[in-house]
């Protein structure tokens, strides 16, 4: 009961733009990002949720330099937020609603 109380079912009531990290071996996508999409479908708000996974991204964007096809995500979150601001208060509808969508370059987080 008290895990109900703040657990995360999915039933989001504003448009919510996410990113993970395919590299993030902290929090990885298959143990948080692809859940929460599935709840996010199974709640029926898939319409309203745009989800990227960052080719190479980590959890800790100063890993980046070392290589290994890392790359920072902070881009990315900017991209995230833009594309968030052009839904809310533009009326712009991205494409792929409700599914995890791969993305190696910011600019495939679409604003416009």
């Amino acid at each position: 009961r008290i895990i109900a109380a703040f657990a995360h079912t999915g039933a989001i009531g504003k448009p919510l733009v996410s990113i993970a990290g395919g590299s993030d071996m902290f929090i990885t996508a298959h143990n948080n990002a692809t859940p929460y999409l599935r709840a996010v479908n199974v709640a029926g708000r898939g319409s309203i949720y745009w989800q990227y996974i960052v080719a190479g991204g980590t959890h800790v964007d100063t890993f980046s330099p070392f290589g290994y096809g890392l790359q920072p995500q902070l881009p990315f979150a900017w991209a995230a937020f833009r594309q968030l601001v052009a839904r809310v208060e533009g009326g712009f509808h991205p494409p792929g609603a409700g599914s995890a969508q791969p993305v190696a370059t910011p600019a495939q987080i679409r604003s416009a």
